[in-house]
């Protein structure tokens, strides 16, 4: 194939992946409704840690506003791969695809594409959020590094997302996604305290895709350069 068909073939793949996204249910509740409504009772419930002396640390907000938009990013790997993809396997779809002449790496480069590109909806709305209701303030540097570290770290969500999805049926996809999506918010330190790190975060969370691309956000926050 040539260069221009292999684009044609990728881009008619990553808008076919991006449509088909948005419709799910599992993309609307994992990816934007559980993260945001998470993120609006931090800023507007007031939900927020306080010290031993009663003092509410004021960093709070900007810490689960990195939470968050890491959530949102392990939400859109894990829908669109998961039980989305094990259905499209059990239904058909994919075999029909195979009798296409679209070669099959095209069509995994396609909907990986869209993965990533979508996980920029839920990372763009938090951090709108976190900067229009949370007070947070950031140079433009600090901003953009954040944007890069997250929606970048959308990248290994995606992988995660397309093994579940290779489950031999789609309930078991299904539980799959459940327990990635529990399991790394919770162990990851997404639900803790940030900063702190609260066990288990601090003893096994650090070897988490969710650990280290939340902590990438969180360096942006305290202005540091990423790490290596």
């Amino acid at each position: 194939m040539t260069r221009m068909k292999v684009a044609a073939v990728v881009g008619a793949c990553f808008r076919l992946e991006v449509v088909r996204a948005v419709r799910s249910r599992q993309y609307q509740l994992l990816a934007i409704a559980i993260p945001v409504g998470l993120y609006l009772a931090v800023v507007i419930g007031g939900l927020r840690p306080s010290s031993a002396a009663g003092i509410q640390d004021p960093s709070w907000p900007a810490q689960a506003m990195v939470a968050m938009a890491t959530l949102g990013a392990l939400g859109t790997g894990l829908a669109i791969g998961g039980s989305r993809l094990a259905g499209d396997r059990a239904s058909g779809w994919l075999r029909s695809l195979a009798l296409a002449p679209l070669p099959w790496p095209y069509l995994l480069l396609g909907r990986g594409a869209a993965g990533v590109a979508l996980a920029g909806v839920p990372v763009l709305l938090l951090l709108s959020l976190g900067a229009l209701l949370g007070g947070v303030v950031l140079p433009p540097a600090g901003w953009a590094q954040l944007v890069a570290s997250i929606w970048i770290g959308a990248v290994p969500f995606v992988l995660l997302g397309t093994i579940a999805g290779l489950a031999p049926s789609r309930r078991t996809a299904l539980a799959l996604v459940v327990a990635l999506y529990v399991g790394l918010t919770a162990v990851g330190g997404l639900l803790a305290e940030p900063l702190t790190r609260a066990a288990p975060a601090a003893t096994i969370g650090w070897i988490e895709p969710s650990y280290v691309v939340g902590d990438l956000g969180w360096q942006a926050i305290r202005g540091q350069p990423p790490s290596p």
